[in-house]
């Protein structure tokens, strides 16, 4: 018997490798019984379950774990794998004699930055996002790698220039994975994210992108009180 296990995001990247051995598979598959089985990304749920029976604690005391660590993988298996081998290894999530249970701070946590692999991962998804919130990603990385929200609600008083649906889109970025939040602060969680968004705008539409973005906040500025 022959086990191959691969991540799909890797075969849609083509690597010479990757393909080579699924092309293998298939070759394969022609004079033997080959299987196939696709494991999908894991849910919330799943992920609190996982780590409720992992740390021995009940599913109420792991949620807030579950969430923050689903956000920082994406649900990825592998990735969740790496992320708590990272955190336990860097004693933020450690086992406590005094209090005989796993002990972790979710403040702390939810600092730490996500992977190159996450973050390509969530470029892939990109294009199936809805277009409120693309566009409001596409403002986000146009104004560099982090905006304050008052300066997304003040362009968005522009009608002429942008109708961001903020209300609903910054939330959905945050939870989606795509912005984490500080404060009034919004700051893509990855580098490569931002890139990713800003290739999302036509090279030839750039220069007249940004010319909007700054010409609308001059405007604004210059009509506040002083």
């Amino acid at each position: 018997m022959v086990a191959f296990c691969c991540w799909e995001a890797i075969v849609t990247m083509k690597l010479t490798m990757t393909v080579f051995l699924m092309n293998q598979m298939k070759y394969l598959s022609l004079s033997m019984q080959v299987t196939f089985v696709s494991i999908g990304e894991l849910s919330k749920e799943s992920t609190n379950k996982m780590l409720s029976s992992m740390l021995c604690l009940p599913t109420r005391l792991t949620s807030s774990l579950a969430t923050i660590v689903h956000q920082k993988t994406c649900g990825n298996a592998m990735f969740i794998k790496e992320f708590l081998k990272s955190i336990i290894t860097n004693r933020i999530l450690q086992f406590s004699v005094k209090s005989r249970r796993w002990i972790w701070d979710d403040d702390v946590i939810d600092l730490i930055s996500i992977s190159k692999g996450v973050a390509e991962l969530l470029s892939e998804k990109l294009t199936m996002l809805p277009p409120s919130l693309i566009e409001v990603l596409k403002v986000a990385a146009a104004v560099g790698s982090q905006v304050e929200e008052s300066t997304l609600k003040l362009l968005n008083k522009d009608p002429l220039a942008f109708r961001l649906q903020l209300g609903h889109s910054l939330p959905l970025a945050v939870q989606e994975g795509f912005l984490e939040k500080a404060g009034p602060v919004y700051a893509f969680s990855h580098d490569s994210l931002q890139a990713a968004v800003c290739d999302l705008i036509p090279v030839f539409e750039r220069k007249f992108f940004h010319k909007k973005i700054g010409t609308s906040l001059m405007m604004r500025w210059n009509t506040l009180d002083p």
